[in-house]
């Protein structure tokens, strides 16, 4: 596994785990990648609806459950696959890392 240096930043760590094809880093970036496109959509949402009216904190629990729901949906597959993949399948990481791509924002 790549270790990474201590001035790396997150995007760095993470794009040397991309290169990594130990399948529990891969599993980590991709859950990694997905938490942070779900903050994004979420604040973009809350943007949206507060611009119309407020939205109440029990609102906004409704929308990070079911957000972090379709996010739990959308890693399963690849994550269930990476937890079959034998220790020397190089290519079942890589392509879970390519399809979800981790270093990309």
């Amino acid at each position: 596994m790549n270790e990474p240096e201590p001035h790396m930043t997150d995007q760095d760590t993470e794009a040397a785990a991309a290169t990594d094809t130990d399948a529990s880093a891969a599993q980590q970036a991709i859950r990694r990648q997905a938490e942070r496109i779900k903050a994004r959509e979420l604040r973009q949402a809350y943007n949206r609806l507060e611009a119309d009216s407020s939205v109440s904190t029990p609102e906004k629990a409704i929308l990070d459950a079911m957000a972090t729901a379709i996010v739990d949906e959308v890693v399963a597959a690849p994550v269930s696959v990476l937890d079959r993949a034998d220790a020397y399948d190089d290519d079942t990481v890589e392509t879970a890392l390519e399809l979800f791509d981790p270093t990309d924002e």
